[in-house]
């Protein structure tokens, strides 16, 4: 079986393989008790987040609370959902700066995976950053285009792991606001060499 870390970037397993895996008991697919992936949430399939809590292991499954990359049922703002092991898979995203240059406050990026944004981690910005929490864009991503970093801290919840607040950079005569602010972890961005 699986097992998973702090920090690790998993996949919601597809409904198909989990079918093929546990079989289905009254349409929801029964993974063992006390575990179900219900029919409510098969449009999740394929959602991807970050373990940002092992809670324990029971009947050899480990339970965790992951953050999620989108804004979906699964991800209450202040309440991750349970999920255990069995319903993921990991993901082969980095979980580093891919430059592998050091990111600091100041320096100009380039966004290369806004999937990795955290677009509604509300608690984190009035935090760290609270001045400018009225530019946060809660609920989308950023765009792949070049920002500024505005703050970095860690994030409270996934020990080691360091995010980044973004600003968009000033574009003359162009229909994005220059206040519009990100939050993203460093995989998702690339130092640009000035």
């Amino acid at each position: 079986m699986q097992t998973f870390a702090v920090g690790d970037r998993v996949r919601v397993r597809q409904w198909e393989d989990m079918v093929s895996e546990f079989g289905t008991l009254e349409s929801d697919i029964y993974i063992g008790y006390p575990s179900a992936f219900t029919k409510e949430m098969k449009p999740f399939c394929g959602e991807t987040g970050t373990v940002i809590k092992v809670v324990d292991s029971y009947a050899g499954k480990q339970r965790m609370e992951i953050q999620w990359d989108s804004l979906n049922p699964f991800s209450p703002v202040y309440k991750p959902w349970v999920l255990d092991s069995t319903m993921f898979e990991p993901t082969d995203e980095p979980t580093h700066n891919s430059s592998g240059d050091e990111i600091n406050i100041g320096d100009t990026v380039k966004v290369i995976n806004p999937d990795v944004a955290y677009s509604q981690y509300y608690e984190w910005v009035l935090k760290n950053v609270p001045e400018y929490a009225v530019f946060y864009v809660y609920g989308k991503k950023p765009k792949y285009r070049c920002y500024t970093v505005i703050a970095k801290a860690p994030h409270e919840h996934i020990e080691g792991k360091t995010i980044y607040f973004i600003k968009e950079k000033r574009r003359i005569q162009s229909h994005v606001d220059p206040r519009a602010c990100y939050l993203i972890g460093a995989e998702g961005l690339e130092k640009v060499k000035e």
